[in-house]
């Protein structure tokens, strides 16, 4: 999906793409909510004084204009808590058996695991976009015990947007956890509090604030890690990474989820011996040839 705009240069001129005009994380925000992309607000030039002229110091040799996506700016205090029974079922799969019966969507990168190996997650999603702090902090206040807070980053990593003191405040609410599209620092001490927290990077430098990117927002969809999240999504996750069940999926799943399990696993504790596995046929129809 390509918006543009017209970019005139010396001589000739080129569309300009929607990413380089509201920035990567809004941009990808609005390919995965094509709704949103149906307005985008332009922000006018700062004017500065010098002297006793004031000027625009966003003029330049070409025209341009600054947007932002409708979702920036925006911070929602509720939304839709329908999966929250759903959470006891999912907590007690793994990720894999969950995200086998989701069509292998909803998944993470290999790069986003858990702090401390042994960590396992469940909760509804708190969303978070962007990396600014007093963002999250609003976001932590909003949250309800339970919550997971997801923290669209970017997949920045050279800079830490999370660390133990806030990981702590988040504990004494009850929250489950925090899912980050980036880095995080206190490594050690955050191993010692057993929050479960899941990173894609750990450094002791992080942002200088106030941060002052792009508008942030709160309780709104956004791209973690490659993956769509709406506040209210059931996220799950283990040593083998993290996986989000949209909320009408997740009630579904509930209703058999456990069964299923129950029943993979008495399957698994009948092997008491090795029994070959049926695959001879398959192979030899598949043109394969068995040589001795």
């Amino acid at each position: 999906m390509w918006a543009s705009s017209e970019v005139t240069y010396s001589g000739y001129s080129r569309p300009r793409p929607l990413e380089s005009r509201v920035g990567l994380r809004a941009f990808h925000a609005i390919q995965s909510c094509p709704e949103a992309a149906t307005r985008v607000e332009p922000v006018g030039p700062k004017l500065t004084a010098i002297g006793s002229q004031v000027t625009k110091s966003d003029e330049r040799t070409m025209s341009e204009e600054l947007f932002r996506a409708p979702q920036q700016g925006v911070i929602k205090r509720s939304f839709d808590r329908s999966a929250f029974g759903a959470v006891r079922a999912l907590s007690g799969c793994y990720t894999g058996f969950v995200l086998d019966r989701l069509g292998k969507l909803g998944f993470m990168s290999p790069a986003m695991k858990p702090l401390s190996p042994g960590t396992r997650i469940c909760g509804l999603a708190t969303t978070v976009l962007g990396a600014e702090l007093e963002v999250r902090r609003m976001a932590i206040n909003l949250a309800q015990p339970g919550d997971v807070l997801m923290i669209a980053a970017g997949g920045v990593t050279d800079y830490a947007c999370f660390g133990d003191a806030t990981a702590l405040r988040m504990q004494l609410k009850g929250m489950a956890g925090c899912v980050i599209d980036g880095s995080t620092r206190d490594a050690a001490s955050l191993r010692e509090t057993k929050f479960p927290i899941f990173v894609k990077g750990v450094t002791a430098r992080n942002y200088h604030y106030p941060y002052g990117g792009d508008h942030g927002a709160v309780n709104v969809p956004i791209v973690c890690d490659g993956v769509l999240v709406h506040p209210g999504d059931v996220v799950l996750g283990d040593d083998d990474g993290i996986v989000v069940v949209p909320a009408a999926v997740a009630v579904t799943l509930a209703q058999t989820i456990e069964r299923e399990l129950a029943a993979e696993e008495a399957t698994r504790k009948a092997m008491t011996s090795f029994k070959p596995y049926d695959v001879q046929g398959v192979l030899a129809k598949r043109g394969y040839r068995f040589e001795d």
